[in-house]
């Protein structure tokens, strides 16, 4: 039994509540006992990007709840996706050693903190992925949302004007989608009208939550729209594709993307990857993802597209045996047959 202190046990030591994160496909709350097993190497990760866990680890004293430290931290994972120990063994090592020179020293342990963002293992998310993050942990620790919350709701309800967006803050979105109870029906109402300056942001932000299905047909009707357009946007479509992610109407979405992977999008290539990096699970459906790798492998991107969607999918948990039940399928067509072999 592998007996290296993990990070879960050592904030455990100094009494911190903790919640954990994924930052990287979707931001969304890792029960803590699904991370502490991740960290004994008993399961893989269930997020894996670029071959690694990106965690937003939120703890704080029960005392002392307004002063939260979050640390970013990126660790690699094996070509199994679990955890490479060593790399978070030598986080934890920094760590115990901080303290201790604080102790020696009769200073203040909780410098440590900072740590967070000197470790070579740290990393600082994208400005949208911020947003979600401080969005998500008030909500779930059911503190109050930023200032900017009310102006989005007001924006929403289509008080100010459609075109009045400019001072818009993505915080304000992040907030509503995070307490997407309150705030469902108002959305539903303004996906028809929204400019794709608040459009863009606010899937971004919906594809961290879970939809309905209320929500779900307001979206897949602003996507058939746009596939009647004459100017077809694949930037506007692949964002609404991706708020979708988390629908719990899978026969909606799974339709829906049949419909858009049919169209003159289906081969574009912001389509197909974001279907595969937010989207994977409605690629389970057997169907559905014979005809995605079908678009995959004949879209203008070519074999270098094909080799990095694919390896990305086959990390997954659970993806690489139905994916490759799909390559041994008779019914795959000869182009999708030399793609495959280009990959092995």
């Amino acid at each position: 039994m592998n007996q290296s202190l993990t990070l879960t046990t050592f904030l455990k030591q100094t009494g911190a509540r903790i919640r954990v994160f994924d930052m990287g496909r979707r931001v969304v709350k890792i029960p803590l006992a699904d991370f502490e097993r991740f960290e004994q190497c008993e399961v893989p990760y269930p997020y894996p990007l670029q071959r690694s866990a990106w965690l937003g680890i939120l703890f704080w004293d029960p005392e002392q709840i307004d002063q939260q430290v979050v640390w970013f931290l990126r660790f690699p994972l094996d070509e199994q996706g679990l955890l490479v120990q060593s790399a978070r063994d030598e986080f934890v090592a920094q760590l115990v050693g901080q303290v201790l020179e604080a102790r020696q020293a009769k200073a203040d342990e909780t410098g440590f903190s900072a740590l967070g963002e000197e470790s070579p293992y740290a990393f600082k998310p994208k400005e949208e992925r911020m947003a979600v993050f401080h969005a998500r942990a008030s909500a779930a620790a059911g503190q109050p949302p930023s200032r900017f919350y009310q102006h989005a709701r007001d924006y929403l309800d289509g008080k100010p004007g459609w075109d009045q967006w400019a001072f818009l803050g993505m915080q304000g979105l992040a907030d509503v989608t995070a307490r997407l109870a309150d705030n469902r029906d108002r959305i539903i109402n303004a996906l028809p009208y929204l400019p794709d300056e608040v459009l863009l942001p606010l899937c971004h932000c919906l594809e961290n939550e879970v939809i309905d299905t209320g929500l779900t047909e307001a979206l897949v009707a602003r996507i058939e729209e746009e596939l009647l357009s004459q100017s077809l946007n694949p930037i506007r479509v692949a964002a609404l594709l991706r708020a979708l992610s988390l629908a719990q109407a899978r026969g909606l979405q799974s339709q829906l993307i049949q419909k858009v992977l049919g169209s003159a999008l289906g081969k574009n290539i912001e389509i197909l990857a974001s279907i595969a990096g937010r989207g994977w699970e409605a690629l389970e459906d057997e169907v559905l993802r014979l005809h995605y790798l079908e678009c995959l492998a004949d879209t203008p991107g070519g074999r270098d597209a094909f080799l990095a969607v694919i390896t990305d999918l086959l990390f997954m948990p659970g993806m690489r045996p139905k994916l490759i039940e799909s390559f041994r399928s008779p019914a795959r067509s000869e182009k999708l047959a030399e793609a495959i072999g280009q990959l092995f």
